[in-house]
């Protein structure tokens, strides 16, 4: 799935993020909410809540890059639970820019175009994990 490097590159970069995450988790629903503002109402509640949920989430993959088997099935699950919320297969690609550009903004110079590629290949496989997972072919 990824190199040795990227995966580097991404625990490396997570590292430098994690006494940022509230600015993370901030900065990423908002710029998730500029980018397509009717993303807005598929979140219900404290929002400070879900950005430690996305915070905890993004921890848990970076532990696990290595590990396939403990790494995949959560993010199937993920991706199945992602569906009962109304997430649509479209609302990923604009989750993963907003993922990357709260990382960019928050981390500014320190992050590197080398964990950046990273972030988003990395991303852009758990995404179609999520997506599969889901079977949005059986949706009306």
């Amino acid at each position: 799935m990824l190199t040795d490097s990227e995966v580097e590159a991404i625990s490396s970069s997570f590292e430098l993020m994690e006494p940022y995450s509230f600015e993370v988790a901030r900065k990423f629903y908002q710029t998730l909410f500029e980018l397509d503002a009717r993303l807005q109402g598929l979140f219900h509640g404290d929002m400070r809540a879900q950005g430690q949920k996305l915070m905890d989430m993004l921890s848990f993959i970076v532990v696990n890059l290595k590990d396939p088997d403990t790494l995949l099935p959560a993010v199937k699950e993920l991706g199945a639970r992602h569906k009962g919320y109304e997430v649509k297969a479209s609302h990923y690609d604009t989750v993963g820019q907003a993922l990357v550009t709260a990382m960019a903004d928050v981390l500014g110079p320190d992050f590197s175009e080398e964990a950046k590629e990273a972030w988003v290949k990395a991303y852009t496989v758990l995404a179609e994990v999520m997506i599969e997972a889901s079977d949005y072919s059986t949706s009306a």
